[in-house]
């Protein structure tokens, strides 16, 4: 678990410096974009009695085009996660989430084909609840690690997925029988847009 933290780390330092190196490298003027995200979750816990529920998420983010073949996205949004009760157990399990997270975004050349990687802060924000709204002792904060792939279309228009794990136990016994940390487990597909607001 202490290299997951250290990689968590690691990523959002690479995040910040490698932005910074490449704008230095480039003599040129590059675009800052403000854009909107949305689409549907697939979530889980590792290990646990639960079934995948079906969820969604939107949010907000900033884009820096640091050089042609990369460009860093800092992003806050909502995600809805959890699980669905299966003949194991009953109860399902509805979290819901405030994100942050810092994508780092490598393009292949004169190409909107990318791939992603991005560390994430999130935050529980409802006391989340399952079955008839008993609190379930989900612990408040997450640290997650996502890797996914997507399409560029005109610049604007974008594509993606993405997959993202929790690094801290949920602390939750009620959705297993064998004492396992649980770790969050989402799936996502959505689109965003992006617009110009520097040169």
């Amino acid at each position: 678990m202490k290299n997951h933290y250290f990689l968590f780390i690691l990523l959002f330092v690479f995040s910040i410096s490698f932005s910074q190196e490449t704008k230095e490298l480039e003599n040129e003027k590059l675009p800052v974009y403000l854009g909107f995200r949305t689409g549907a979750n697939t979530s889980n816990l590792s290990y646990s009695d639960l079934n995948y529920k079906i969820g969604g998420y939107f949010g907000l983010f900033i884009n820096f085009k640091a050089s042609q073949l990369y460009r860093l996205q800092l992003e806050m949004g909502y995600s809805s996660q959890g699980g669905t009760s299966t003949s194991k157990n009953p109860n399902s399990l509805y979290l819901d989430y405030f994100t942050f997270s810092a994508v780092n975004k490598f393009y292949l050349k004169n190409s909107g084909f990318h791939f992603l990687v991005y560390p994430s802060i999130e935050l529980d924000i409802d006391a989340s609840t399952f079955g008839d709204d008993k609190k379930n002792g989900v612990t408040d904060i997450d640290l997650a690690l996502g890797a996914g792939f997507g399409y560029a279309f005109n610049n604007n228009f974008i594509i993606e997925t993405r997959f993202k794990h929790g690094l801290i136990d949920t602390d939750i016994q009620l959705f297993n029988n064998n004492d396992t940390d649980m770790y969050n487990i989402v799936f996502q597909l959505g689109v965003s847009y992006k617009f110009k607001i520097k040169d």
